[in-house]
């Protein structure tokens, strides 16, 4: 450094390392053969098991048991199942309706949805269900435990015998019922807390008083700056290992935005499926004021971020390039499971850099120097913008790093009064974004 002069480093671009991927953990248990439900799907496995009837009549009705195969459908599935304990239906229609996966269900499977969802409510054993379809019994419970994600304690395994017009079901449960007890009263501590500070942060007594785009943003910001991302977290495919153990992977990051958004009267879906390298992941869905966004909790704490000396930048960082997207933007590097038609997502109104006017749908260098000079005026440390193309990104990204990253810092260091300034800048190509970070 030379005195009396401004010194400017401008270092090679940063290094832009995703991580983020899930493993589903298989879990052995010493019982019948068994499936395990996982952010890709139920890979479910039962036990053909050959039915015999046994109808016990009088000696003075020869011929009965000869006659029974005769007997109408409706009747010989009375007789086989007279003697399954079915228990009386609780579960009531507005219990389920605004479940996503259950509204693709047929009137049948949305029967079976409820019998098992109160099962599982009560934590039973042995869940008796109307059905001997394999198939349709697979996709049901699927759908479920991706619609309820306060249902913490099924671990997703589940066992089925089953029989030409019922099954019984084993669940698997990561707790005891005292257990589960106690992880209940931390998870509502946890996230009544956590809803509160939104309603105290917009002076608001109810939900439906902070605009819908807040409360979404509120959810993205606070698990990205509450939650740690750590491979082999304890719980880490439902919502007690983030919003209680601060501790998860992916599932357990979509699952908590499913969970809390779906208790300020938010409608959100969890979706599953693959990244770009091919291995699993679960993101989110999002209804804001009457249009659908795409939105990925997990790749918005970027703790992986780092500059190509190693130097980790700052550990607040958010990356809203994963805040409500459309369907273009999020599904570059993901491919959604095929599971039902999921709607839509092709707004861009509530895009995180829409909202902020630093979403460019042309380049004009002369508007980005002022954004870029305003940030600063307005005591930002960073520059962030995005593009709406690759192709349009890449081109703004040469220009920027050749002409406007080095005025912008002229005017970084007259604001504060600075002799020199070192920057680090990258171009993230999955999210279309161009991001330059000052240092003094």
């Amino acid at each position: 450094m030379n005195g009396g002069h401004a010194v400017i480093r401008v270092p090679t671009p940063c290094k832009f390392v995703i991580y983020g991927v899930w493993k589903m953990e298989q879990r052995k248990r010493r019982r019948k053969k068994r499936g395990c439900l996982g952010c890709l799907g139920v890979v479910l496995q039962a036990v053909a098991v050959l039915v015999l009837t046994c109808v016990i009549v009088s000696v003075a009705l020869p011929g009965v048991m000869e006659l029974l195969p005769d007997l109408p459908r409706d009747l010989k599935k009375a007789v086989s199942e007279s003697r399954v304990p079915f228990e009386e239906l609780a579960v009531v229609e507005e219990d389920v309706t605004a479940g996503y996966y259950y509204q693709n269900l047929n009137d049948e499977e949305r029967q079976i949805y409820k019998e098992i969802l109160q099962g599982v409510q009560k934590r039973e054993e042995t869940i008796y269900v109307h059905t001997g379809d394999f198939e349709l019994l697979k996709k049901v419970y699927h759908f479920l435990v991706f619609d309820r994600p306060e249902l913490f304690w099924c671990t997703g395994g589940l066992e089925a015998t089953y029989y030409p017009t019922y099954s019984e079901l084993s669940v698997e449960y990561n707790c005891t019922e005292e257990e589960r007890l106690i992880k209940q009263q931390q998870i509502d501590a946890e996230a009544e807390m956590a809803l509160n500070l939104l309603l105290v942060q917009h002076s608001a007594e109810r939900f439906d008083q902070v605009p819908e785009y807040e409360r979404v943003k509120f959810v993205f910001e606070y698990l990205v700056n509450t939650v740690d991302y750590v491979e082999g977290a304890p719980d880490n495919q439902n919502i007690y290992s983030a919003l209680v153990g601060k501790r998860t992977v992916c599932a357990g990051y979509a699952r908590s935005a499913q969970y809390l958004l779906q208790k300020m009267g938010m409608e959100c879906i969890y979706v599953t499926g693959t990244c770009a390298n091919g291995e699993a992941h679960a993101w989110n869905l999002v209804k804001c004021e009457g249009n659908w966004y795409q939105m990925d909790v997990t790749f918005g704490d970027p703790e992986y971020m780092q500059t190509e000396e190693g130097e980790a930048l700052e550990s607040s960082e958010i990356d809203y390039g994963y805040l409500c997207c459309n369907d273009e933007q999020m599904l570059k590097e993901r491919v959604a499971d095929d599971l039902v038609p999921f709607p839509p997502c092709t707004s861009l109104d509530y895009n995180y850099y829409v909202m902020r006017g630093r979403y460019y749908a042309g380049y004009n260098a002369g508007r980005v120097l002022e954004d870029m000079k305003q940030d600063i005026y307005n005591g930002e440390k960073k520059f962030v913008c995005q593009f709406a193309s690759g192709e349009l990104c890449s081109q703004a990204f040469a220009d920027m790093e050749a002409n406007l990253f080095q005025e912008a810092a002229q005017t970084f260091m007259t604001v504060y009064g600075l002799q020199n300034v070192e920057y680090y800048y990258l171009e993230d190509q999955s999210t279309n974004t161009v991001k330059v970070y000052w240092n003094e």
